[in-house]
């Protein structure tokens, strides 16, 4: 069978439309959502990429909000990673707000850096605007967020490159809207280091509440020496009600900072502390529980007598006390609750995995 040459024109041609279509089509998750709202402040469509959790509709909790830049590019990968650490136990229900452009035409590259730079460097009004985005986070996108779901108070600003310069920009300036910021690989280096003017706002008006920031960098980038000299600017400063920490990210570049730096960061900033109980708080837990056709449990107290163990299975999972009655396994989704009669007397405890939820009863 012969097929002409302007067949197979007509065959390329439409495939190569095909693939326009595709590759101008806006692949949405599972389980999230897009809303877009248009700024007051500055005319700008920006479109949002709003993650619930899993049990959002069957709860009436509020919850954590991680806000992320660049969400153009980042969404997948945050969603990716806060499947990864919930599942793993390090990081508690949040909703995830990836913050990105909308409208006609947006062009991401030149928007981003229109607004997360903290300075004109150009002269030509295509950068410097990190004040007013910064006015449009906390004056419509915020409030946008908190009036639509149930969001609590404890906010994460993160983002990368010109992202982690405006976070660090939005922490100097306004530390106490948020109470977590990861800047990854943040461009220091802007305007011949210009955000380091903006570190004498935070000692004027520092948080009343204590804050965390993790940053991160790769080994191989040029922007390692600038970071680097930024944590010891930060060392030397000592912010008052700050609490951060460095990490390099070995054998990566510019764009590789992302999948470890963020994991790093999120962990971080949302660590538990544990406490440290004494043997007669801890002794009162130790026993045997049993629940209807569930293994035993049974807690001990480990060689040291100085921290629980859960023994289920013939398998010992260590527990560290988030509070006298509740512990948990690092690393893993294995969460204690014990429970106590009227009398003080512990009776029972509810075991949390990923998966399920049991209560068990002590008999001995």
């Amino acid at each position: 069978m012969r097929i002409s040459c302007f067949s197979l024109l007509k065959v390329f041609l439409s495939v190569l439309w095909l693939l326009s279509v595709a590759i101008r089509a806006e692949v949405t998750l599972p389980n999230t959502q897009t809303k877009d709202i248009k700024s007051n402040i500055n005319q700008q469509v920006y479109r949002l990429h709003i993650q619930l959790p899993a049990n959002y509709t069957d709860t009436n909790k509020h919850y954590p909000v991680v806000y992320l830049l660049d969400a153009q590019w980042d969404f997948p990968l945050l969603s990716a990673i806060y499947g990864q650490q919930y599942y793993d136990g390090f990081l508690p229900e949040l909703i995830l707000v990836g913050i990105t452009w909308g409208g006609e035409n947006a062009d991401a590259n030149k928007l981003r850096r229109r607004d997360f730079t903290p300075s004109d460097m150009d002269g030509n009004g295509g950068s410097g605007q990190a004040a007013t985005f910064l006015k449009v986070i906390d004056q419509e996108i915020i409030p946008f967020i908190d009036e639509q779901f149930r969001s609590n108070d404890n906010r994460t600003l993160m983002g990368s490159s010109l992202g982690g310069l405006f976070t660090l920009y939005a922490m100097f300036n306004q530390p106490q809207r948020f109470n977590q910021y990861i800047p990854s690989s943040p461009a220091v280096d802007w305007d011949d280091g210009v955000l380091y003017t903006s570190a004498k706002q935070y000692l004027k008006n520092p948080p009343p509440h204590p804050i965390k920031m993790f940053m991160p960098v790769s080994e191989l980038e040029t922007l390692y020496t600038p970071v680097m000299q930024m944590a010891d600017f930060l060392t030397q400063q000592n912010l008052p009600n700050l609490q951060w920490q460095k990490h390099v990210v070995l054998g990566a570049g510019h764009s590789g900072v992302k999948a470890e730096g963020d994991t790093r960061g999120l962990q971080y900033v949302f660590a538990k502390p544990a406490i440290n109980l004494t043997q007669v708080q801890l002794k009162q837990y130790t026993g045997l529980y049993q629940a209807a056709n569930q293994p035993d449990i049974k807690i001990v107290l480990d060689k040291s007598l100085s921290q629980l163990s859960a023994v289920l299975k013939g398998k010992a999972t260590s527990l560290l006390a988030a509070n006298p009655q509740q512990f948990f396994h690092r690393g893993e989704f294995f969460k204690v609750n014990f429970h106590s009669s009227e009398t003080n007397k512990v009776n029972g405890l509810t075991l949390n995995t990923f998966a399920s939820s049991v209560n068990y009863t002590k008999v001995n």
